[in-house]
């Protein structure tokens, strides 16, 4: 998909990110973007002033999203580090954890992909490179009215999105998503003790 442009790369920061960090001002840090895509969120929070890491497993996205940042580096001053790897998500590379702990981190449509098999791996990984505080922006494909979710990928439900993150976050608020072409979810969830 990423040999052309995918569908779900808008090249847009969400309102929803736009939000937490200019208009609560969230104070820059560290960011992890999971799902990095082609590094549009990466150079949004780096622009911001916030130390990024962003893992993709698409090669080919990683490779773009370093081709824009190489020429964001060269018509900006001031542009915070940013450390592109592929990689799992549901296995964070070690990069990821050497720069631990993060203070935001952002999944935009990549943890809904996952094989539920692998979503309490990745809610392990995300609690092990957080501090406590952290917040987390989840955006999520909601399953469609009346389908079953569990053991599936067509979406996740409230009660499935609490359950898998009970263990260490707490949730702050949830919003319906603006994807016209399914229903969708934003949660904002707190790192906890």
């Amino acid at each position: 998909m990423y040999l052309g442009r995918p569908p779900w790369d808008s090249g847009v920061t969400p309102p929803e990110v736009v939000r937490v960090v200019e208009e609560e001002r969230f104070p820059p840090g560290r960011a992890l973007d999971l799902g990095c895509g082609t590094g549009t969120n990466v150079l949004y929070f780096a622009r911001h002033g916030f130390e990024t890491a962003g893992v993709d497993i698409a090669r080919l996205a990683t490779l773009r999203a370093r081709w824009r940042l190489w020429h964001a580096r060269r018509a900006e001053h001031g542009l915070a580090p940013v450390h592109l790897m592929t990689g799992d998500v549901s296995r964070l590379p070690p990069g990821v954890h050497t720069r631990a702990p993060y203070d935001l981190v952002l999944d935009l449509g990549c943890f809904h992909a996952l094989p539920p098999d692998r979503r309490a791996d990745y809610a392990a990984g995300l609690r092990a490179v957080t501090r406590p505080g952290a917040a987390y922006l989840l955006y999520v494909f909601r399953p469609p009215a009346g389908a079953a979710t569990t053991g599936t990928r067509r979406g996740l439900a409230h009660d499935d999105v609490v359950a898998i993150f009970a263990h260490g976050f707490r949730q702050v608020w949830v919003g319906e998503g603006t994807d016209g072409t399914r229903q969708s979810a934003w949660y904002r969830l707190q790192r906890v003790e």
